[in-house]
């Protein structure tokens, strides 16, 4: 082996050695990094509290699509359409809680609540924002009342003093002019009154 064979073979022996010894620096760096990183998260609380006294969603374009605020005694959370329209509406409060999901008009409405008295309430409202149906719990029982477009009460099923009614009525007052049919111990009744109120047919 000649002398210029001797030193290509030893300039490539220091490069592989070279190599090797970047490649040991990088390594170590590495190790170094990920190790860091894992104490850094292990030591990251896991939880976080936000503070704040009105939260804001917005869209892609910038509209805004809900909002957290508070009230007097309470909070408000409103949700929006893409046309900044309120759909949904949560209410909480010191006298009441409630739900709300309104239509596209504004008017049309479906709402759940239970008021200051502690008594659930459940009511469809129409276009023109008038309500034409209810159930709710009363002091006497549930019941569920129906309006006509007058918001004249025209139909109501109950359970009144543990006694189930069916009234139907045709105006404003339901003892004049309405048929009611119940049923106790005794057995079935079916009322019927003129318009003046008398009653002019009773069978049981």
């Amino acid at each position: 082996m000649s002398t210029s064979d001797l030193q290509s073979m030893s300039e490539r022996i220091d490069g592989l050695e070279q190599r090797i010894r970047r490649r040991d620096r990088a390594l170590i760096i590495c190790v170094v990094l990920g190790i860091a990183t894992s104490l850094l998260i292990a030591q990251a609380p896991s939880k976080r509290t936000v503070e704040a006294e009105q939260f804001i969603l917005r869209g892609s374009q910038g509209q805004e699509l809900a909002s957290l605020d508070r009230s007097e005694t309470g909070a408000t959370l409103t949700l929006y359409d893409g046309h900044h329209r309120g759909r949904i509406a949560l209410l909480s409060s010191d006298a009441e809680s409630g739900a709300a999901f309104l239509g596209t008009d504004g008017k049309s409405a479906a709402s759940i609540e239970v008021n200051g008295d502690n008594r659930p309430v459940v009511s469809l409202s129409d276009g023109q924002g008038r309500t034409r149906g209810d159930f709710a719990i009363t002091d006497q029982g549930p019941a569920m009342r129906m309006w006509d477009s007058n918001s004249a009460m025209r139909a109501v099923v109950a359970i009144h003093d543990e006694v189930p009614m069916l009234t139907i009525g045709t105006g404003a007052d339901p003892k004049k002019g309405s048929v009611i049919i119940a049923s106790d111990a005794k057995g079935g009744r079916v009322l019927i009154t003129a318009a003046d109120g008398k009653s002019r047919s009773v069978m049981r």
